[in-house]
């Protein structure tokens, strides 16, 4: 008995949910507001400290003896990044 009223109750809850999804589906959307568009615009514009990995001199992965000479120099550490393939996967 206990297992045909926790069915009933699946089913009611499903039904119910399946319902609820039609009556959002059917509404209809709203358009932002222009300001709020231009205000979410310069929330998520890149600031002036973004991209300060940009402005690291990098030196080419072609001379890995001359950065590694350079780093000698200078005592500074020397970062070697390899990878095999595309981040994102092969095109």
């Amino acid at each position: 008995m206990n297992a045909i009223k926790r069915i009933k109750r699946s089913l009611a809850l499903v039904v119910g949910l399946m319902v609820g999804v039609q009556q959002t589906a059917a509404q209809p959307t709203k358009k932002p507001a222009a300001d709020s568009l231009e205000k979410l615009q310069r929330l998520i514009a890149p600031g002036p400290d973004d991209s300060q990995w940009m402005q690291v001199p990098w030196m080419p992965s072609s001379n890995i003896y001359a950065a590694r000479k350079k780093a000698a120099e200078e005592g500074k550490p020397l970062l070697l990044w390899y990878m095999a393939g595309e981040p994102l996967g092969t095109c």
